[in-house]
């Protein structure tokens, strides 16, 4: 193979891979952090808005999720994430969940510590 092949063979592949990858689907992760607090919820939403490019990052309002020691609705919480899969989801979307059980079932990270 010579040079000339050997440079057409490599940019008809550059070419496919770059194809590839701008026409995937950008990804959606939904986020339910622990609690309000700025180490489990402004900063994981912080970092990702610097890498957006790849993914969507969904997390519920600051009012639904818990604050100090007033637990959050586990109701309201589970409904917001059944609307987001519905809306934001789809066979041709990838989705990701990343949810903080303490928050989905006891409404926060203190009240599973005292209930």
């Amino acid at each position: 193979m010579n040079r000339l092949q050997l440079i057409l063979l490599l940019l008809t592949i550059t070419t496919q891979y770059f194809t590839i990858v701008t026409s995937a689907p950008q990804a959606t992760i939904i986020f339910i952090p622990l609690d309000e607090r700025f180490t489990t919820r402004s900063i994981v939403i912080n970092l990702a808005r610097l890498i957006r490019d790849d993914f969507t990052i969904l997390t519920p309002p600051i009012e639904l999720i818990s604050h100090w020691k007033q637990p959050a609705n586990t109701n309201v919480i589970f409904q917001w994430i059944h609307d987001q899969i519905t809306t934001s989801c789809s066979m041709s979307t990838p989705c990701s969940l990343l949810i903080s059980t303490e928050q989905l079932i006891y409404g926060g990270l203190i009240n599973s510590r005292i209930s």
